[in-house]
Parts: C-alpha cells; sequence; structure tokens
C-alpha cells in the first residue's frame, strides 16, 4: 500500500455557533488542510501513484472560494474544524483518481489543534 499527502494552506475568519466561550465570536485561523490518498498500485511508466501537482491544483480551486473570508458566510456548515475537514474530504473525493482513495483529511486550526475525517 502506497500513500502520498498534499498539504495546503489558507486564512479565514469563522465564529462556532451554539457555543458557549471566546470561540463563539468571530476570530481568525491560519489554517492547513492536507489530504491522504492511498492505493495498491503506482503508474507503471512513470512509479506515481498520484500525481501531486493534480491533487494541488483541485484543492485549490476550492481554497480560492474560502480563502480570507468569513466561512459561516459562505459554507452551509458549521465551522468547527471537526465538519471543515469532512466537508474538504467530500468536496475532493469525486476529484481522486479511481485506482486510488482518498483515506482520510486533517484541518490544523493552529499548529497544535486539528481535526481528521475518516470514512
Amino acid at each position: 500500500m502506497y500513500e502520498v499527502m498534499v498539504e495546503r494552506h489558507f486564512a479565514a475568519a469563522h465564529f462556532l455557533e451554539n457555543y458557549v466561550g471566546p470561540c463563539a465570536n468571530m476570530h481568525g485561523h491560519n489554517y492547513r488542510i492536507q489530504l491522504f490518498v492511498q492505493g495498491d498500485s503506482l503508474n507503471k511508466d512513470n512509479g506515481i501513484l498520484v500525481d501531486f501537482k493534480d491533487l494541488k491544483a483541485h484543492l485549490d480551486k476550492f481554497i480560492d472560494t474560502i480563502d480570507h473570508k468569513v466561512l459561516n458566510e459562505v459554507l452551509d456548515i458549521h465551522t468547527t474544524a471537526e465538519c471543515l475537514a469532512k466537508y474538504f474530504f467530500d468536496i475532493m473525493t469525486p476529484h481522486i483518481p479511481t485506482h486510488t482513495k482518498l483515506t482520510k483529511t486533517t484541518l490544523w486550526e493552529s499548529d497544535t489543534c486539528s481535526a481528521s475525517y475518516i470514512p
């Protein structure tokens, strides 16, 4: 089994709805999103499981729609790290080559706090 990971960064603001505490107020993060893709076989011609360039290009299209935005205003989901990890999993799954599988997404809100979605 082979596994590759790509990581991208974006900045955005959000607030936690129905939450009691400081994070109920609007605040921002410098997010990191990581996609983990697995597969059993490599391309025989070039030894690649999946092209990093292709994964990053698809991911960048989605990041462009939320970068430097208020996530609560542009997404129709709760904007917790957990829900954002699943959001990225769901939007990226159709763009993963059929011989591979998106196995996990991890969203980092800071250097010490992250949430992952694993189906």
